[in-house]
């Protein structure tokens, strides 16, 4: 009895860990690994609605301010974490379950001796269509991953603060390593098993279809619902902590927006997540047709990127730590641009064309993404008041994701007039087609480099960032017109962006140019239409 009691003691211990391999590790990365094969290769969505369909997912990511909001204000049966966890999962769990006993349709191209015929009259053209059911259910799967992330996050940070001193800081790193090694397990999973032909692979005898593979996410997901209920405990951590009301939440959040020094960040934030958004819709079909990528190297190289981007993260630590985070941000992007423009054009105009060649520019985007996400972390700890630390991290991520909806409306609106959505441009592959392929990143590389001008908005050091905070503080309030206006044309962004991505799902209005399309004026006025067709 005792020998069982211990047990039962070490995996309440190992739970916030063993949470984090399953939520952040296996689920989060199998929910990005199956993007490529699912979407892109077997219905083969076009290159607007790809763009679109990650910027809605990246929406449901910016859910997770509210149920922080929630968790921390409505407790649900007395507990305020282990209930909001067990939902998420639900969430999870009957997404996967639809997308489990879900008929499958036929994939958009016919295979014939383990090879795909891209060069003959499609099997199923209608696959496209299917992607809004199913962009609906995976929406499911995110939702409940937003909200078990979130308040795990909160459990991981008041366990974090019970520790000793000299040990603080331990768990952390544990979540950190196990979320990486279920990440790993993850993306290897979907890189084999589903590496057929359908999926833009090459093995002809091994792997499962999309809705055998479902099962495995499923049985994790039921394992992790046993183990929070069973395993997880908040008492020890949450048994004393005084309740706060979900209007003075609010109220900390409104008076964010009076300060100007944050707001600062907030604009800045949104300026990059819109600019780096403004991606080329070409982007998936250069991945499909001409560099031929398959589903098991974008796999092992998002395993590599994220053991790429660690490695970055220790030599920022160690070499810039001090550096201006203005300079650092100018020279990041401008490694980025001058790395993948020469990727990209030897790519476009057949001077190489590999799959590894293509992620080469990855490796540096790994690094710079940590180095972004790492120096913005740096000012929120200098601005945030005491007290409402969580809010003022969640938001700046929610106004990124906004920010991502509104930068994927505008590509697709700002390129629709090259008709990059047509797979006949990258099958023909003449010089007219690459031209225009090509002319559509630069485009995206010239808002790149206009973004730069954002980081006058932040300041240059920690020294810099805490006299703003000073000043800010000293000051009475900042103006009222300066949030509302803010606020506005966040929530008109929001809305009008997820609308545009939405209509790029739907047959009817995926054709428009508004979403991205040629021209809903029939094939004949598509073509005349198009720059650089013919």
């Amino acid at each position: 009895m005792d020998r069982i009691k211990s047990v039962h003691k070490n995996l309440r211990g190992t739970s916030i860990v063993a949470l984090y391999f399953v939520q952040e590790g296996l689920l989060y990365r199998c929910f990005h690994g199956l993007s490529y094969p699912w979407f892109g290769q077997y219905l083969n969505i076009e290159g607007h609605q790809y763009n679109s369909l990650r910027s809605l997912f990246s929406l449901a990511w910016s859910m997770k301010i509210f149920f922080s909001f929630f968790s921390d204000s409505i407790p649900l049966f007395g507990y305020r974490r282990i209930p909001y966890i067990t939902l998420g999962l639900l969430a999870i769990l009957a997404a996967l379950a639809t997308l489990s006993f879900k008929p499958m349709p036929e994939p958009y191209y016919r295979t014939e001796n383990c090879t795909r015929l891209k060069n003959e009259e499609p099997l199923n053209p209608d696959a496209p269509n299917a992607a809004f059911v199913y962009t609906l259910i995976f929406f499911l799967w995110y939702c409940g991953l937003s909200c078990s992330d979130a308040v795990i996050d909160a459990l991981m940070t008041q366990r974090s603060k019970l520790e000793p001193e000299e040990k603080r800081g331990t768990l952390i790193s544990y979540t950190r390593i196990t979320s990486q090694i279920g990440a790993t397990v993850a993306l290897l999973s979907v890189g084999f098993l589903l590496n057929g032909p359908k999926y833009g692979g090459d093995f002809c005898h091994f792997g499962i279809e999309f809705n055998q593979f479902m099962w495995i996410p499923f049985s994790v997901t039921v394992l992790g619902i046993v183990y929070a209920f069973l395993y997880t405990n908040e008492k020890d951590v949450d048994d004393k902590k005084e309740e706060v009301q979900l209007k003075s939440r609010l109220k900390d959040l409104w008076l964010l927006f009076h300060r100007w020094n944050y707001l600062k960040l907030l604009v800045f934030a949104l300026i990059i997540a819109i600019q780096w958004s403004l991606r080329s819709p070409a982007g998936i079909k250069v991945q499909m047709h001409w560099a031929g990528v398959r589903t098991i190297t974008v796999n092992l190289v998002s395993i590599l990127t994220g053991l790429i981007g660690g490695l970055g993260m220790i030599i920022y630590l160690r070499c810039f730590l001090n550096s201006n985070w203005r300079l650092i941000l100018l020279l990041v992007v401008g490694i980025q641009i001058l790395t993948e423009l020469p990727v990209v054009t030897m790519t476009i105009f057949d001077v190489i064309r590999n799959e590894y060649f293509w992620f080469v520019d990855d490796v540096f985007d790994a690094v710079i993404r940590f180095w972004f996400s790492y120096i913005i972390e740096l000012v929120i700890v200098e601005y945030a008041p005491d007290g409402i630390e969580g809010i003022s991290y969640a938001l700046i991520w929610a106004i990124v994701n906004i920010g991502r909806a509104i930068g994927s409306a505008l590509a697709n609106f700002i390129m629709s007039p090259f008709c990059l959505t047509d797979n006949f441009r990258y099958v023909r592959d003449s010089t007219n087609d690459r031209t225009a392929v090509w002319t559509s990143y630069m485009i995206s590389f010239g808002f790149q480099i206009l973004g730069l001008f954002s980081v006058l908005l932040i300041p240059n050091q920690k020294k810099q960032a805490k006299e703003w905070r000073e000043q800010c503080e000293q000051e009475e309030s900042g103006k009222s017109w300066n949030a509302v206006v803010f606020v506005s044309l966040s929530i008109l962004g929001l809305v009008g962006g997820t609308v545009l991505n939405l209509m790029t799902m739907f047959e009817s209005t995926r054709c428009m140019m508004i979403a991205g399309g040629p021209g809903c004026g029939g094939a004949e006025f598509g073509a005349s239409s198009c720059i650089l067709y013919n």
